[in-house]
């Protein structure tokens, strides 16, 4: 069992040692490895094949000094008789001769491309593979970890740095479309009231100014209001395609008699209620002071 175990740890310590290796320097490493196994395989083989023939020959040998006839066996002798058995034997063993370097350098590819391919590529493709395929599915919640520390594992370290890259300019971008509809819902808001208000007065000058039930002042005073509506829709607008939040909204302050501020509010309010069956009231202790107002 400690044989076993040692054999083991000594398996995984080679393998990390090839996993921490760089890709090239691993290929070099491998290559050599198995094409000194391919070469002591092959004169082992070349071994075989030579024990082989000369067992043949020594038969052959033997067979014939026992018929009284005495040679000296020369490899492809024409004049010595094999055997049906044997001259098969030697047919093999001659197309082996020349097929085991073919062989075992084909084996020796192989297993480089197949050790390499396991130890080097596997894991940091997959990784790649499965971050990517995440990505695609905007899933970014996860930790894209490189699992060797070679030209791959960089390669998986600034994968990991494009994921966290588009998972905050995702959130950057969540962030501002929330502040974009919390502008959008408060500009619509303030937009509804001198929305209303042109309404209001553009139905009353619509139905009483053919009429003649508008005095001179009167129309001077509505169109006044419409004007200041109509220049609060504008900076509205302006405000809009400045600002990126509400925060970047500034307040602008001007001072303001309380009572003609509360008629104004009084005017307003009557027009967002006209139809509705309510009453409006204003009710504003300044007197008349002044107020610091947007």
């Amino acid at each position: 069992m400690d044989q076993v175990k040692k054999s083991r740890k000594r398996r995984k310590s080679f393998r990390k040692w090839l996993e921490d290796m760089p890709l090239r320097r691993a290929l070099v490493v491998l290559m050599l490895l198995f094409i000194v196994a391919a070469v002591l395989c092959l004169l082992l083989s070349y071994a075989i094949i030579s024990e082989g023939l000369s067992r043949i020959y020594r038969e052959v040998a033997v067979r014939m000094e026992a018929n009284g006839v005495s040679f000296e066996i020369m490899y492809g002798d024409p004049y010595v008789m094999y055997t049906p058995r044997e001259q098969v034997m030697q047919n093999i063993y001659q197309w082996a001769s020349v097929l085991c370097p073919l062989l075992f350098s084909f084996l020796a590819a192989f297993a480089t491309a197949a050790v390499f391919y396991r130890v080097k590529l596997k894991k940091p493709m997959a990784v790649l593979r499965d971050g990517a395929e995440k990505i695609a599915r905007n899933d970014l919640d996860f930790t894209l970890e490189a699992p060797n520390p070679d030209e791959l594992g960089a390669l998986c370290d600034s994968f990991e740095a494009m994921r966290g890259a588009l998972e905050e300019n995702n959130r950057k971008m969540w962030r501002l479309m929330e502040e974009h509809k919390r502008l959008n819902a408060a500009f619509a808001h303030d937009l509804r009231t001198p929305l209303t208000v042109l309404r209001g007065y553009s139905d009353f000058l619509t139905t009483y100014v053919p009429q003649g039930k508008v005095s001179g002042e009167k129309l001077l005073a509505t169109l006044s209001t419409m004007e200041r509506h109509v220049e609060r829709l504008e900076r509205y607008v302006s405000d809009m395609n400045r600002v990126q939040s509400l925060e970047e909204l500034e307040a602008r302050r001007e001072p303001v008699e309380g009572a003609a501020f509360a008629q104004k509010l009084l005017e307003g309010l009557k027009l967002l209620i006209e139809g509705k069956g309510l009453e409006a009231g204003v009710q504003c202790d300044v007197g008349e002071g002044s107020l610091s107002l947007d």
